[in-house]
């Protein structure tokens, strides 16, 4: 009886709960803590959860027991760990004198210490918040930088989390439910039946705030431990990163890293993505964070997934095309079939086939070994032409309750509603 041949390989890995957890910060940090951006987790117990629930839940900008402007503006003036005792005290007491108030208090005085000890840690610099895996990036509007995501106070922090819509996603989820095998909307597989019925529990992550020059971002595409692409995160067109020589160094720089750093040391399986942070003299990277390599999950950027699959599958029938000692073959020398699955639009232009009388210059050129680099070639680029925000600066709602106030104005009157909010 002729045995069956094997079933060709998914576009997309399955990816099922239990791989999906090891995508948590408080998963894979630990493991690369040395070469990672620093961050601190605060995972939530049951009950602090139902309580931050019940927070984030109530209408209004309320903020949680013992965070007041006040104790902030105290805790800015003074952040010795001596003091922390000091901090408890006074929060003891807001709470005693808030209990016959009517409306509800909500107190999480273990979250409320862990975000102050965290501001005193990366003081001056802010925090970057995360719930589980999701940044409040819709509403960066609330905050009052400019820079992305910079959170310098404990209040912006909660009033961040509490304006996004991205958030509201994140709490809908923690608690749904589902039978084993199913598939949920996000394309994740239930396979861990003893765990069914009693949810996920939240983590705060609070990376340090740094101001990240965006061209030095990459993405990293990984299946079954081969990396097959990179591309830059941000995708706005950057002079110098079309330059042959820079995109040789960062290729072989990040194939170095990953293989030295990354390769067979995640957790969470063969198939994953990583953000990472080149130094500026792009020798080497930090990470940023990992996530799936699943489109429901993660954006494929400058690829499609069906690019990264040709990719793969060249790996499959060409083993040698892969490894750190391809970075080092010239373009003729090694060929990958696959490149023809990709438009020649979707190229930087020093990664187009060559004229003739370009030949020998190109012949330094590693793109046709994997993994392959793209970078966005020109301002004229479809990705870098449609490169705008995806969310407004402003939510329709707050331009209605500005009432035509200038920022400045409308910033005076939003503190004093938070402060009113925090009193009652």
């Amino acid at each position: 009886m002729p045995v069956p041949a094997p079933s060709p390989p998914q576009v997309v890995p399955t990816l099922t709960r239990s791989k999906l957890r090891h995508f948590r910060f408080s998963e894979w940090y630990p493991v690369f803590r040395r070469v990672s951006i620093r961050g601190t987790v605060f995972k939530f117990s049951p009950e602090e959860q139902v309580t931050f629930t019940k927070w984030f839940d109530e209408d209004g900008m309320r903020l949680p027991d013992g965070v007041l402007l006040e104790d902030l503006e105290s805790h800015d003036d003074d952040a010795d760990d001596d003091d922390d005792d000091d901090d408890d005290d006074v929060a003891d007491d807001d709470s005693s004198s808030s209990s016959s108030s009517t409306p509800p208090v909500y107190s999480l005085p273990r979250l409320t210490s862990h975000i102050a000890s965290t501001f005193t840690t990366f003081k001056p610099s802010g925090v970057f918040p995360k719930l589980n895996s999701v940044c409040p990036q819709d509403a960066q509007w609330i905050l009052p930088f400019p820079l992305p995501m910079k959170c310098p106070s404990i209040e912006d922090l909660f009033m961040v989390l509490k304006a996004s819509g991205l958030m509201n996603g994140v709490m809908e989820a923690l608690n749904q439910t589902r039978t084993d095998g199913e598939e949920a909307v996000d394309g994740v597989i239930e396979d861990e039946t003893e765990d069914q019925g009693q949810g996920e529990l939240l983590e705060m992550v609070l990376k340090k705030w740094y101001d990240l020059d965006r061209s030095r971002e990459f993405r990293m595409f990984i299946r079954d431990n081969t990396l097959l692409g990179i591309c830059q995160r941000d995708t706005n067109f950057y002079e110098h990163l079309v330059d042959p020589d820079t995109q040789a160094k960062i290729h072989q720089s990040l194939l170095e890293f990953f293989d030295t750093t990354i390769r067979g040391k995640f957790a969470g399986g063969p198939d994953y993505v990583v953000d990472v942070y080149m130094t500026s003299n792009l020798s080497s990277a930090h990470i940023v964070d990992f996530s799936p390599y699943h489109p429901f999950h993660t954006s494929p950027l400058l690829f499609s997934y069906e690019q990264l699959h040709e990719l793969y599958l060249s790996t499959l029938s060409s083993p040698s095309c892969t490894g750190s000692e391809s970075s080092s073959l010239s373009r003729d020398s090694h060929p990958i079939d696959a490149l023809s699955a990709l438009s020649l639009s979707d190229l930087p232009a020093s990664q187009t086939t060559p004229d003739d009388d370009d030949e020998e210059e190109q012949d330094v050129e590693v793109i046709t070994s994997l993994p392959l680099l793209l970078m966005i070639p020109s301002r004229a680029h479809p990705m870098a032409a449609r490169n705008a925000p995806a969310w407004p600066a402003y939510p329709v709602d707050v331009n209605c309750i500005g009432g035509g106030r200038d920022i400045e104005e409308f910033k005076k009157v939003w503190e004093e509603e938070v402060r009113e909010a925090a009193r009652n």
